[in-house]
């Protein structure tokens, strides 16, 4: 079938850094390679900032393709050619479409006879006439992707035109209403190409829910249904994406869906229900490759210890050693992913946990990117200093295994020169002018008295005042070498963490838990993810991931769960803990795509056996 057959992979984010289906392709890209080798493609929208940040390498046109690239040109549509070296190194077609969509053009119309337009509106009368899309009212994301999709119709139809391809057997598979142009395009123009349309999240299903509708609850509820109509989604002003989408569902050979959260979700939205469900993966093995973890996890901890204790000293001092230290990460969506429930979990601990006679702190770290001017000089500079003063104490052997400032300046109390030093440098922490510890540790571009997160956390009694056990950090900006404070790369910087919480409400799937448990971090998610659902078949007794229950359930009962895990995993032991921590690496090795590409496989053969039939 390798030798026969030829894969397209369609998306707006190959070899484009943009989201997460950016990673659902990087990263099971070596095991389509390593099936079709060289009859393996991505077509991509070009775009050069993105694309050059995520590894797009062009490179002279094959000959084959010269002649088309030229035609396309000519009429105003440019393909970039090239590998993507971080995408197993697989062959891409990058289109700008531009000047095309601008470009004039006359045709017949049904109601208007012979007119002259710009391309980008006799597309969407091409999507109208051919499948009733209504978007005459529509401009911006949908003109600018449905034009895209159109060219990279017109790329495939001419390469299927191409001796050296009419022999062989062609799939295209389409990621989300973006790249569904494309397809709408070729079952229009009956190019012989097998389709697969995957959906990671419908359009309408993410847009109520971002309007506090719980989409996900609703779809189990009427599982089976098609309940939401067209109305809907006039109503919430996405009606072209949606009949897009629509339109793709029903015209492709093959539907999938990437969870089953996403197909029950389809059936209720979309009124389809998807031919096979293509869970996604990760790739362990590119994971295990790019990390040195074992070697990097003690470092980045060291680092993660001394960021917070410079954060806090000026402030009072409080125990550093065996702290749990727990997370959430995401898109600042409040309430789809999680972190109201988050927040109120970790208030409930310190609300427990407050006046006991345990010294050990949980610091829960909240990554999610605002707007901001930049960390605050403070943070900054107590940070800087504080690693200076950590130098000076090893220099003189004073280095203890856990940060506590108050300790080792006791320890050096013998030395009065060194003692004198230190002491100096301490002074020059400095406060915000705030009498506690702030929540974010960046400036805001805004008041940060209209800030969710940190008027959640002063909700939920977590202040940063001396007596609470758990103290909570913002941390409002991507996580990355040049963040001006951690100055870390996403995946390194968890590897020093214990805990991941992810309770979002609406998650078609989500990568994060799974990059989490790669990373070794015990994994807290719930079931209105498409990741818990499937995964939670799957667990045992101590196996370092939690489903948390929120479908349909009262969410304090949910943030009480999540609150009872965490406070569980508190009073473990550093084996205890550590051995959970391992038991979630292995509980998630499930998901590593050389198990899951087979639904894909068999998601490719159905289309090619549909196409069959239907030019038969």
């Amino acid at each position: 079938m390798a030798n026969q057959s030829v894969l397209f992979e369609v998306s707006s984010e190959a070899a484009r850094k943009i989201g997460g289906i950016y990673t659902v392709l990087r990263s099971k890209s070596s095991y389509l390679k390593e099936k079709y080798g060289e009859n393996y493609y991505f077509i991509g929208y070009f775009d050069a900032d993105r694309c050059e940040q995520a590894g797009f390498a062009e490179e002279p046109v094959p000959p084959e393709f010269e002649r088309i690239f030229s035609e396309l040109n000519h009429e105003g549509i440019i393909c970039h050619y090239g590998l993507w070296t971080k995408g197993s190194n697989v062959k891409a077609i990058l289109i700008d479409c531009k000047r095309f969509e601008e470009k004039a053009i006359t045709y017949k119309h049904e109601n208007w006879g012979m007119i002259t337009d710009k391309h980008k509106n006799y597309i969407k009368y091409f999507y109208w006439e051919n499948y009733g899309v209504d978007s005459l009212a529509t401009d911006g994301d949908f003109t600018e992707y449905a034009v895209w999709g159109y060219t990279v119709g017109m790329l495939l139809e001419k390469i299927a035109s191409l001796e050296s391809f009419r022999s062989k057997q062609l799939v295209g598979q389409f990621h989300e209403w973006l790249a569904g142009g494309a397809l709408l395009y070729l079952k229009a123009k009956k190019v012989p190409i097998a389709s697969v349309f995957t959906t990671h999240a419908t359009v309408l299903g993410r847009t109520i829910n971002g309007f506090g509708r719980d989409t996900t609850s609703e779809s189990f509820q009427n599982r089976g249904k098609a309940v939401l109509g067209n109305e809907d989604a006039y109503k919430y002003g996405v009606a072209a994406k949606h009949l897009f989408e629509k339109a793709c569902a029903n015209t492709a050979y093959v539907f999938t869906a990437v969870s089953e959260t996403v197909a029950i979700e389809c059936e209720y939205v979309l009124g389809k229900k998807p031919d096979v469900v293509t869970t996604n993966g990760f790739d362990f093995a590119w994971f295990e490759r790019k990390s040195i973890n074992d070697r990097l996890k003690p470092y980045v901890r060291d680092e993660l210890l001394q960021f917070l204790e410079s954060y806090f000293v000026p402030y009072y001092h409080q125990d550093y050693c065996d702290s749990l230290i727990v997370y959430i990460s995401g898109r600042y969506e409040f309430r789809n992913k999680g972190y109201d429930l988050f927040i109120k979990a970790l208030g409930i601990v310190n609300a427990r946990l407050k006046g006991k006679a345990n010294p050990k702190r949980i610091f829960g770290i909240i990554f999610a990117p605002s707007n901001i001017r930049g960390p605050r000089p403070t943070a900054i500079s107590n940070y800087l200093l504080l690693d200076k003063i950590d130098e000076t104490l090893e220099s003189f052997e004073f280095k203890k295994e856990c940060h506590n400032l108050q300790e080792k300046m006791d320890e050096v109390k013998s030395d009065d020169d060194l003692y004198t030093t230190i002491r100096e440098m301490v002074r020059g922490l400095k406060k915000n002018g705030l009498e506690k510890p702030p929540i974010s540790c960046f400036e805001l571009n805004y008041n940060e008295n209209d800030d969710s997160i940190i008027q959640a956390c002063y909700s939920a009694g977590l202040s940063n005042a001396k007596e609470d056990v758990v103290k909570a950090i913002f941390y409002p900006t991507y996580i990355s070498p040049g963040d001006g404070l951690l100055s870390m790369s996403y995946y390194d910087l968890i590897g020093g963490t214990d805990i991941g919480v992810f309770p979002s409400r609406y998650e078609p799937y989500g990568l994060t838990p799974v990059e989490a448990g790669a990373k070794e971090n015990i994994v807290i998610t719930t079931d209105t993810t498409g990741f818990g659902i499937f995964i939670e078949k799957y667990l045992g007794k101590n196996s370092g991931v939690t489903v948390a229950k929120l479908l349909g359930m009262d969410e304090d009962k949910t943030a009480e769960e999540i609150a009872n895990e965490i406070e569980r995993i508190y009073h473990l032991n550093r084996l205890e803990k550590e051995a959970l921590k391992k038991a979630a690496f292995k509980s998630l090795l499930i998901t590593d795509w050389k198990n899951m590409m087979v639904n894909y496989y068999a998601a490719y053969d159905l289309a090619v056996l549909k196409m069959k039939k239907s030019f038969a």
